[in-house]
């Protein structure tokens, strides 16, 4: 009997109790009208999430609403509320099915004026002026050598630091036309690491700035050392400046009296 009632509970643990009301509206199954739909994206019988067609009808509307029209009004579009997959539903049918992705938005960029697929801003922007526009990078004109923030990452177009780009962009300066450019010493090291052009030799740089760090950690590293190395000799130097003018010896307190003033230099140098 304690074995059965041990299986039960660990069977409990394992297979929880399946839901019986819908986790949106939270009306039962068995209420009339309230039809339990299988989700396949991610349907598990025994979960303890479950939904009703009504409310996943009603998702695929307000999805289908917010986002784009849809002519089919047989066939609506949304994402599933547990796993967010695409998923598009059957009115006639009462059905849910696995719906692929929408396709990406193309054409002109709002930025760059370049016909592209708009993946950010609500569909406005091309993914590389949306890098430009958050990390905004200061550039000089190769015409009039003003500065102008550029929301576009320019510094790709560079053969090397101090080059200017290959492509163009509309100088507000003193041009009044289309230049290239190339980005401001000063704002180098906010290019991304992992963005730099490879002519810009970004490795030897790289090994630079570590070479500095491990010089700076070894430097205080063999400060510290230094500074260990001095104690234990003014504490030695104490200690036996002690021990003989304890003894009442006449030349031996004599020669300790060079020891205290060694002692009193290599202080004041570690001091200073």
């Amino acid at each position: 009997k304690s074995i059965t009632k041990l299986q039960i509970i660990q069977s409990d643990k394992i297979l929880p109790a399946m839901s019986t009301s819908c986790a949106i509206c939270l009306e039962s199954f068995e209420t009339e009208g309230i039809n339990k739909v299988i989700i396949p994206c991610c349907h598990v019988e025994t979960s303890s999430t479950q939904f009703c067609f009504r409310c996943i009808e009603v998702l695929c509307q307000y999805h289908s609403s917010s986002s784009s029209s849809t002519s089919n009004q047989e066939e609506l579009r949304g994402k599933c509320p547990r796993c967010n997959a695409y998923i598009r539903i059957n009115t006639e049918q009462s059905t849910v099915q696995i719906a692929p992705p929408p396709p990406t938005p193309s054409g002109y960029c709002g930025m760059c004026r370049q016909h592209k697929e708009l993946t950010h801003h609500n569909g406005r922007f091309c993914s590389v002026c949306a890098i430009g526009i958050a990390n905004r990078l200061r550039y000089e004109c190769d015409r009039c050598h003003r500065v102008q923030t550029i929301p576009h990452p320019m510094y790709r177009y560079q053969e090397n630091e101090r080059s200017f780009g290959a492509a163009t962009w509309a100088c507000h300066q003193r041009c009044g036309d289309y230049t290239h450019w190339r980005i401001v010493e000063a704002d180098l090291e906010k290019v991304p690491v992992d963005d730099v052009p490879e002519g810009w030799e970004m490795q030897q740089r790289e090994i630079e700035a570590v070479r500095r760090v491990r010089r700076a950690e070894i430097g205080r590293r063999e400060s510290w050392i230094e500074k260990m190395r001095t104690r234990l000799i003014c504490v030695a130097i104490i200690t036996l400046a002690i021990h003989c003018y304890s003894r009442e010896n006449l030349a031996v307190q004599l020669f300790v009296l060079p020891l205290i003033y060694i002692y009193y230099n290599i202080n004041n140098r570690r001091r200073g």
